[in-house]
């Protein structure tokens, strides 16, 4: 069994109520048993409700987790669905298209959707990666992040997964 506190900073206003105030936006910590062993380490973020969810995750790992489809990725399926079902659309009409001015209109057209499909399908593919790094990142300071988290948000941020949408 765990138990969450908060290991006030030097700098914390509150440092004097003790480790049971927990209002404050020091780091949370975990402490007490864990596979029978003494537990007492950071839970690496200042989030009461992650910490509690990175405790559960600490003491059963096996435990049945949140469903992975996340409103996120589940409104990039949608936008990429949308946007096929169109594209199929448009080259239906540019096969049964007579008139040559028309046809190429509905050519640009093709290579438009085409064009944001792709776009479309990396923000499918990488909404899950994207909020995963926000996930890991959002209590840090910029200092702290590392070149391999800078890449990766400004990755997500030339699809705008980062940050995510609410």
């Amino acid at each position: 069994m765990m138990t969450p506190w908060r290991n006030h900073l030097q700098k914390c206003t509150h440092r004097d109520q003790g480790r049971a105030y927990v209002k404050s936006s020091c780091p949370v910590w975990a402490d007490g048993t864990l596979n029978g062993q003494r537990y007492r380490k950071s839970l690496d973020t200042r989030d009461w409700a992650r910490a509690i969810r990175k405790m559960a995750e600490l003491e059963d790992p096996t435990a049945p987790r949140l469903n992975p489809k996340t409103p996120e990725h589940e409104y990039a399926r949608h936008q990429y669905d949308t946007a096929l079902k169109l594209l199929r659309e448009t080259q239906k009409r540019y096969d049964n298209e007579s008139n040559p001015l028309r046809r190429e209109r509905l050519n640009n057209k093709i290579t438009e959707i085409h064009d944001g499909l792709e776009v479309l399908q990396i923000r499918f593919n990488h909404v899950d990666d994207c909020l995963g790094l926000y996930t890991t990142t959002i209590d840090k300071k910029t200092s702290d992040l590392t070149t391999r988290e800078i890449d990766g948000i400004k990755a997500c941020k030339t699809v705008d997964l980062y940050p995510p949408a609410k």
